[in-house]
């Protein structure tokens, strides 16, 4: 898996660092796919970083799509790194270099990818996303609410056949914990569009309230 920064390829990933979404937005996490974090889950009311990847939050851009099957959030390339200072110093009496402006050690990042540390993952065929999602609806199955399960039957597979239907243009993510058998991210690129939009399966995300 990728968790280094990006060469060449710059617009097809980032440098993961994790951040922390603004004060007063809604943050989601994937609902815990282990008995042991769903224990820890259930002893507490207040949201825990090891109970469940943290994925994204409202601070973003986003809209409800595919028949309230998807939540899709708007990337965007941000800027970080060393900001240099000049003190006016004279760098060759500190003994340092006189082309002291030619290091720079600013990066160019996918700010959702930046800050929840998204791990990207080789590419996924047809019949690699089927595999996933067959395991996937097993397990998430357990925490939709009864009287919510057939309808979600109905949304998801709209939304597993537009995700198959997108598969050549899809990066595929997994949380900063890597478990493939989580709840995954995916993103594509809108036409004409310069940063990802990033997919999330609403009903397998857990709200939050900061």
């Amino acid at each position: 898996p990728h968790r280094g920064s990006v060469g060449p390829s710059l617009e097809r990933g980032g440098r993961v660092r994790r951040g922390v979404a603004g004060y007063g937005a809604t943050r989601f996490s994937t609902f815990p796919s282990s008995p042991h974090h769903l224990r820890a889950l259930c002893l507490t009311h207040f949201f825990s970083p090891n109970a469940g990847d943290e994925l994204c939050s409202d601070s973003y851009p986003s809209e409800v799509t595919t028949d309230g099957c998807f939540l899709e959030v708007q990337g965007s390339w941000i800027v970080k790194g060393e900001v240099e200072i000049d003190t006016g110093a004279n760098p060759s009496a500190e003994g340092g270099d006189d082309d002291i402006g030619g290091g720079s050690n600013e990066q160019k990042v996918v700010d959702i990818i930046d800050a929840f540390e998204l791990v990207e993952q080789g590419e996924y065929g047809k019949k690699d996303l089927m595999s996933y999602f067959k395991g996937w609806l097993a397990s998430i199955m357990e925490h939709i609410e009864e009287d919510q399960k057939d309808d979600f039957k109905v949304r998801v597979q709209t939304g597993i056949k537009r995700l198959v239907g997108l598969r050549k243009e899809l990066q595929v993510f997994t949380g900063p914990s890597m478990d493939p058998d989580a709840t995954m991210v995916f993103a594509y690129y809108k036409e004409g569009a310069s940063a990802p939009t990033f997919i999330y399966f609403k009903d397998a995300m857990r709200e939050v309230k900061c």
